[in-house]
């Protein structure tokens, strides 16, 4: 399965809310989640190209692939697979036990929106530092790019200086 996503820099959540409701997206929900990140290679994610994660959310838990971004330019396109996980604290000890390093450990406050196969989501990364961004996800870089265009100027693709002050942590 392959995840097709760009990341968007805004500077007022109150006008990207504005164009979300102008092109037609409405609320789903909003989540915490506590996100573990993990690299048989890598110390951060910036140098990662393909990592774990492990992600704890209303109480359940799943195991995460990230492959290595396939796509050129700012639309990321890469394997992503997925599975459901009883026992978080035991797969963290088994990557611990297999060397893996632990690249770093974040909670963020999630608000998502739909419309029609996009979803977009607000994320606020809480812990250990505090950076907002906007994720826009669907099914095709196309569709993404489209949907982007359409935000305007109230968003920017991010670089990943965006989250140089996660990796100081």
């Amino acid at each position: 399965m392959h995840e097709i996503e760009i990341k968007l820099a805004y500077e007022n959540k109150e006008d990207l809310i504005s164009k979300l409701k102008e092109l037609g997206a409405s609320p789903k929900k909003n989540e915490e989640i506590i996100d573990t990140y993990f690299s048989k290679d890598s110390k951060t994610l910036k140098d990662a190209k393909e990592f774990i994660r492990i992600r704890e959310k209303g109480g359940k838990a799943e195991l995460t692939f990230k492959g290595e971004i396939e796509s050129e330019g700012d639309i990321w396109k890469r394997v992503e697979l997925n599975s459901d996980v009883s026992n978080p604290e035991a797969i963290e000890q088994m990557f611990s036990a297999m060397k893996f390093n632990k690249i770093r450990k974040n909670r963020t406050l999630r608000e998502y929106w739909q419309a029609g196969n996009i979803e977009a989501v607000i994320v606020q990364i809480v812990e250990p530092v505090e950076i907002d961004f906007a994720e826009i996800e669907g099914p095709s870089e196309e569709a993404v790019d489209d949907f982007v265009k359409n935000l305007g100027d109230c968003v920017s693709p991010i670089r990943q200086d965006h989250f140089k002050e996660l990796d100081k942590h």
